[in-house]
């Protein structure tokens, strides 16, 4: 409580320094006027009189924020001391064998269970368990729960809290359950993260309680539960997440899922036909968590959810997976209604690399703008069309097909693909891809024809600049 108050003092004086600095030069300024100007009258004597008062005021509230800081440094340098000289009987105590330790030592310090824990920090977490455990003997428990009960100040009983869930101590579990359903936040967040401590059945379904009622902001009873001590919590999460309300199966699916573990894909599995989208859509993303081929047919049906955002999820999860009996699923989504869907769907399809080409190939020719050109993309990603440009270079019959086929590249609107690749290919090749631009028909290539004329070889300059007269003729017309 001491070192609450003097922090906030501190504080509190650094903006009454600053106030009185800028007050203090507006009276300066007010006094030296005075000063220069004769005292007349009783009035000017008493503003004079009242110039060097607030002078006065500011210098001592200058020289009482020195003083503040002064007393911060030496509690700060006092409470390092204090850790140190921890940290030193440790040292001592773990020096000594197992059979011959005694924590006796550790005992003037146990109003300053805090420092313990700060100073048990540099030590492993085998030695962490025997410094609890000795505790606990000490009853440093129950100077703890005095201290949660007692204590005016909120960060000590905040603290308190939490080092009790450091101890591990099971005769305060108690305490912790009433702080725990207690309405301010100052308490109940830290009793939960201190019984998320404990490796104990009984405090992890009180989490669990939490999470359905919600009393505590769900999105942070789920951040505690995920980093909970107890051992067995996966088996009693896959017992209860079936049968808990909406919301909080929504956060056991994310829970499920971040366990990475294989054992909860059942449980996930009988999630999925939950009759809450928002819970389908969070084991979709769950299994992209834990990928496991046995479960393509529950990615399956959930790509063909009847809500968007569902199908959303089930798509990057199948890229995820690298299925290819997703591959096809995952094409139909590429004429879904909503955007987002569609877009996931091209997402999903560029994680396949090349396994993914021949369906997109056949997008290529699709009635939908959108599909045709993203397929197109990502053929390119996939490193596809610059093998098409590489076989312009060879046989004739393959120039022909390669030909045609960056035709259907370029008709999908992908007109970066293949400007990228007309610049960095040889004269020879640029002649080829002409050919391909002109069959493409589009006045999108006219600034890429007019630096092909400045830039390019002799031939490719004069074949780009009748091209570009075509396409001007044609504008015309």
């Amino acid at each position: 409580m001491k070192r609450t108050f003097i922090a906030w003092l501190l504080n509190l004086f650094k903006i009454l320094f600053w106030i009185a600095y800028i007050g203090g030069a507006i009276t300066f300024i007010v006094f030296a006027i005075i000063f220069i100007t004769p005292i007349a009258n009783d009035f000017s004597f008493t503003i004079v009189i009242l110039a060097i008062s607030a002078i006065g005021a500011v210098v001592l509230l200058i020289l009482l924020n020195i003083a503040m800081r002064i007393i911060g440094d030496y509690r700060a340098r006092k409470h390092n001391r204090l850790i140190l000289k921890i940290k030193e009987t440790l040292n001592k105590i773990f020096k000594k064998g197992p059979k011959q330790r005694t924590f006796d030592p550790l005992k003037p310090y146990l109003n300053q269970v805090e420092a313990i824990e700060t100073a048990s920090g540099s030590f492993s977490e085998e030695n962490n368990k025997e410094i609890t455990h000795a505790l606990r003997e000490m009853k440093a428990g129950a100077q703890l729960q005095k201290q949660v009960l007692y204590s005016l100040s909120a960060w000590k009983r905040t603290n308190g809290l939490l080092l009790i869930g450091w101890l591990n101590d099971p005769q305060q579990i108690p305490l912790l359950n009433e702080a725990f359903y207690t309405k301010d936040p100052g308490i109940s967040y830290p009793a939960a993260i201190a019984l998320a401590r404990y490796d104990s059945k009984a405090t992890y379904l009180a989490l669990i309680i939490a999470l359905e009622e919600g009393f505590i902001e769900r999105n942070y009873i789920t951040a505690v539960m995920e980093t909970a001590n107890y051992r067995d919590k996966i088996n009693v999460l896959m017992e209860k997440a079936p049968h808990l309300n909406i919301e909080a199966r929504y956060w056991a699916a994310y829970l499920l899922g971040r366990t990475k573990d294989r054992r909860v894909l059942p449980t996930l599995k009988k999630l999925s036909t939950d009759k809450d989208a928002d819970v389908r859509a969070m084991v979709a993303t769950a299994f992209s968590w834990i990928p496991d081929r046995q479960y393509t047919e529950v990615i399956i049906k959930l790509l063909k959810d009847p809500v968007w955002f569902v199908k959303v999820q089930a798509a990057r999860t199948a890229g995820i997976f690298r299925e290819p009996e997703l591959i096809a699923n995952l094409r139909q989504l590429m004429h879904d209604k909503h955007f987002w869907v569609r877009n996931a769907g091209a997402i999903g399809l560029m994680k396949y690399g090349k396994e993914a080409v021949p369906d997109l190939e056949k997008l290529l020719k699709d009635k939908d703008r959108f599909a045709r050109n993203k397929a197109a993309e990502l053929l390119g990603d996939a490193g596809v069309t610059h093998e098409k440009v590489l076989d312009l270079s060879k046989s004739e019959e393959t120039q022909h097909l390669a030909e045609n086929y960056l035709v259907e590249i370029g008709r999908a609107e992908a007109i970066s693909i293949i400007w990228q690749e007309t610049l960095l290919a040889k004269p020879s090749v640029q002649l080829k891809l002409l050919d391909v631009i002109e069959k493409i028909d589009t006045p999108k290539f006219k600034p890429l024809l007019t630096e092909l004329e400045k830039t390019a070889s002799k031939d490719v300059s004069e074949r780009a600049k009748t091209i570009n007269k075509q396409f001007n003729k044609r504008r015309a017309a």
